[in-house]
């Protein structure tokens, strides 16, 4: 059975499944890395209901996506918010109201605090919507995420070759060449 980063979700949901359902889901699809994303996948649960049991259990609101301020936005940069996974909602002088997936993110609930001065309230929303709402806030992933792609493309042997442009008659095809290579790419997404 795969280790989840969000085991604590069994526990709530396991009732409200049929019997032998939840293991069934626990052992599916290996190309889903969350608990979260196989119980969606397998339609034996709305998102709803979960969401609900989880906001029962926990005594959080549920969010609703479409309340983000643009302020609030602006309080919690993009990096955090992608690595916590988390929606930044409102925010005032004291408190940032962010909506997350996993309630039991101590880590996350005191880094965002750290990060921005305020208390962190939580509210609960699907790891699907999220990241959709991530994109729309945001826009498409960072740089830095690029970059990280990038780097798994190089090669860790690659040989880099200086070519004198004015030796070469072929110049030009060579320097098309060059910049299409990975570390160029890193380079020019750098410069950016």
């Amino acid at each position: 059975m795969t280790s989840f980063n969000d085991e604590w979700l069994a526990a709530i949901v396991g009732p409200l499944l049929p019997a032998g359902a939840l293991q069934q889901v626990l052992t599916g699809d290996d190309s889903k890395s969350t608990l979260w994303e196989r119980l969606l996948d397998s339609r034996l649960l709305p998102e709803s209901e979960v969401l609900t049991a989880l906001s029962t259990r926990c005594r959080l609101p549920i969010a609703d996506l479409a309340d983000a301020t643009p302020a609030a936005r602006d309080a919690l940069p993009e990096g955090l918010a992608r690595r916590y996974s988390v929606v930044p909602l409102r925010v005032n002088d004291a408190l940032l109201e962010v909506a997350t997936s996993n309630p039991f993110d101590v880590g996350a609930e005191q880094a965002l605090a750290f990060a921005t001065g305020r208390e962190v309230r939580m509210a609960l929303a699907s790891p699907p919507r999220i990241r959709e709402k991530l994109e729309a806030l945001y826009g498409p992933a960072a740089p830095e995420h690029q970059m990280a792609d990038l780097l798994l493309g190089m090669e860790s042997g690659a040989v880099t070759e200086v070519v004198d442009e004015f030796d070469d008659p072929d110049a030009e095809l060579l320097a098309s060449e060059a910049s299409s290579r990975p570390i160029i790419k890193l380079v020019n997404v750098l410069l950016e």
